[in-house]
């Protein structure tokens, strides 16, 4: 929908800034946007920040390629040679100068004459170090302007520039301002930080889902910035505020029971992801997890509540590990592979970061490149397929954070066209809305107690 809203607006003219607080929000716009070749774009920010396969839209990326680059490259190498040149020389440091301005220096050497102490040979050095010193920073800052020039240019150019909200503030948009800024991820980012793009352009526009995560803020002193700008201008300006009900990602069936108990119903699947599955995808039929990895079914829970697999607090940590779900995790990626599923299209997610770095060791000693991360880290993203650990499995029915039902509203909402929740189902259990959520899977899915 941004997309489109993009669109639509440089179609009319207007130039437009797209934001987002993380690097790979704004890289989801941009893998967006680059489907319309026509459409100018370029990205603000540091390359090593940029997904690779979108480095050629980093404004130094495009910068390589002007005409004028190659030229620059040689100049630059000139002022090395240059350096180099000057540095054979005697550096006019405190000790050698002796109070003496670099004017006087250029003046006693030209006499051939020593003062204070210093020889005619020592100034006469340092004399030329002087002189090579003008040139190189009479060559670096025309240079630079070169440099700043192009840049300039490329950001004239294009239809939309995208950057994260902090990037905003760097020199190569010091001098900018733009027609619109679109604001993505607006309720994951503290006001502050909404208001760098807002104060960039003549109007704006912000979207974002506040019954997911909030910001995360870690002192208590600043705790009120977890309300966002979005939240506030939904409040009080109801009248410009939309909920956007077609959602473009998930198998209807994925999306009912969040579409339900976190949205009151308005939302409706587009024709074009209803009833998409893996199937779709030419998959092959699993030899293992026969039913949790049907390809025909896109919801599916493994319930370890019957096979020990209990939680663990590794010494000195406050998070959690659960070893059996993490080798079950392990064992039904190989499977999803095996069938054919691209390594890119699938994601685990946990909510613990110790069971983060575990799953990670344990795909490493696989030899298995899968993306593997935190509720809060896969915010904003998604995968064909989602596996999620839910880890927490205990006799008194503790939850922790999971019990904020944020959490489970991102983790269940990143899935395509498979949704593979393993976890121990007496413990989640004891909440509600997890009952409910299982309940939900044993009708419209697959529900499987491991053995």
């Amino acid at each position: 929908t941004l997309t489109e809203l993009i669109l639509q607006l440089v179609k009319r003219g207007y130039k437009v800034l797209a934001t987002a607080d993380s690097n790979i929000a704004v890289d989801n716009l941009i893998l967006n946007l680059c489907k319309y070749p026509e459409l100018k774009i370029v990205r603000i920010g540091h390359p090593a920040r940029v997904m690779e396969e979108l480095e050629k839209f980093s404004i130094y990326a495009i910068f390589e390629k002007h005409e004028l680059a190659l030229q620059i490259k040689k100049e630059w190498e000139k002022v090395k040679n240059l350096i180099e040149k000057r540095d054979k020389y005697i550096k006019p440091v405190p000790k050698y100068r002796r109070g003496l301005s670099d004017e006087e220096i250029l003046f006693f050497a030209d006499k051939g004459k020593g003062y204070r102490g210093i020889s005619g040979k020592i100034m006469k050095s340092m004399a030329k170090w002087i002189i090579l010193n003008y040139e190189i920073d009479k060559k670096i800052q025309e240079l630079k302007n070169k440099e700043t020039y192009i840049f300039n240019e490329i950001i004239l150019n294009a239809d939309v520039v995208l950057s994260t909200n902090s990037m905003v503030q760097s020199e190569l948009l010091k001098n900018f301002h733009f027609d619109v800024a679109v604001i993505d991820e607006g309720s994951q980012q503290v006001e502050p930080s909404t208001l760098i793009p807002i104060a960039k352009a003549d109007k704006f526009y912000i979207a974002g889902d506040h019954k997911q995560l909030p910001p995360t803020i870690m002192s208590e002193e600043a705790k009120e910035l977890e309300e966002t700008l979005f939240e506030k201008l939904i409040s009080k300006f109801p009248e410009f505020s939309g909920l956007l009900r077609i959602q473009y990602r998930m198998n209807e069936k994925i999306m009912n029971f969040p579409n339900k108990e976190f949205y009151n119903n308005q939302l409706l699947a587009a024709e074009l992801v209803k009833t998409h599955t893996l199937e779709d995808l030419g998959v092959k039929n699993p030899k293992k997890f026969e039913k949790i990895l049907d390809p025909k079914i896109p919801l599916a829970f493994f319930d370890t509540s019957e096979i020990n697999a209990h939680e663990f607090q590794p010494e000195g940590s406050t998070s959690f590990e659960n070893i059996l779900e993490a080798e079950l995790v392990i064992e039904i990626v190989k499977e999803l592979c095996r069938m054919g599923v691209d390594k890119k299209d699938i994601g685990i997610i946990t909510p613990y970061a110790a069971q983060v770095k575990l799953i990670k060791q344990l795909l490493s000693e696989a030899n298995l490149k899968i993306e593997v991360n935190s509720v809060d880290g896969f915010q904003g993203r998604e995968k064909e397929v989602i596996v999620i650990s839910f880890v927490r499995s205990n006799e008194e029915g503790e939850m922790g954070f999971l019990k904020d039902l944020r959490r489970l509203n991102v983790a269940i909402t990143r899935a395509r066209r498979k949704l593979i929740c393993i976890g121990d189902s007496k413990t989640l259990s004891s909440h509600p809305v997890y009952k409910k959520f299982i309940e939900y899977i044993k009708n419209y899915g697959i529900f499987e107690k491991a053995k």
